[in-house]
């Protein structure tokens, strides 16, 4: 009876020792996507991100993000330009491993959107101006395939709320108006066949200049006419994002 006893003490130990590594490597595992996904994000649209919770399933290939947060450039009022309270990728587990991650759906919700226009600044213009800074950079990446590449088709991103933030003069608060909600948007062929994927960075800039269309879009009678230029006439619309390799 105590060789018995002792052996489910070792075979406890074992499998609790098991536990503790797989535990920790979950923990490791999530931090890490967090961090790269925040260095992306960083780099790619020049401002901060704030990840108030992350978790990854290994083997069902599940991703939650509860409260992703785009901070504004320096100097700007609002509290944040971007907030999703809730976004939910699913992938292919297998394809993790490789080069290559088969992102199946792709769904953000309740995201809310601050646009702040500061005497000639614009906190969208200024961020997706840094995003375009980088599209070259992307591209090499892409063409190079040295890095993980991700490809996904589209993205839902639902109740979306925004406001057009005015900064006049002197005062400390700016003049807020609210632009029209919208209910659901698809952003389709994100990334098309014959890229075959594309590097995070390249993907955060689709993602997020997608979202911003589509908000001008439905917001163009309550968005002054020298504003609505300015953003008609940024790389946003002017520039299109290369939906094909050069050969």
């Amino acid at each position: 009876m105590k060789k018995i006893s002792r052996l489910y003490k070792i075979v406890a130990s074992i499998l609790l020792g098991i536990l503790l590594v797989l535990g920790i490597g979950w923990l490791r595992l999530d931090s890490a996507i967090a961090t790269n996904l925040q260095r992306n994000i960083s780099t790619t649209l020049g401002v901060y991100p704030q990840i108030e919770e992350l978790h990854y399933q290994l083997f069902t290939g599940r991703l939650n993000i509860e409260n992703l947060t785009l901070n504004n450039p320096n100097g700007f009022a609002t509290p944040y330009f971007m907030k999703a309270n809730n976004l939910q990728v699913q992938c292919n587990p297998l394809s993790f491993l490789g080069k290559t991650t088969q992102l199946q759906e792709f769904l953000i919700e309740r995201i809310d959107v601050n646009i702040e226009q500061k005497l000639t600044q614009n906190n969208a213009l200024t961020i997706l101006g840094n995003a375009k800074q980088q599209r070259k950079i992307n591209l090499q990446a892409n063409v190079a395939n040295r890095q993980k590449k991700f490809f996904l088709q589209q993205a839902i991103v639902s109740n979306i709320t925004s406001q057009l933030n005015l900064a006049l003069g002197l005062l400390d608060n700016p003049l807020s108006v609210e632009l029209p909600e919208i209910e659901a948007i698809e952003l389709s062929n994100l990334t098309p066949e014959n890229i075959q994927g594309v590097v995070l960075g390249d993907l955060i800039d689709r993602v997020v200049s997608g979202i911003m269309k589509k908000i001008v879009a439905e917001s163009q009678t309550k968005i002054p006419e020298n504003i609505l230029k300015d953003i008609q006439e940024s790389p946003l619309f002017s520039e299109q994002l290369p939906d094909f390799l050069a050969k």
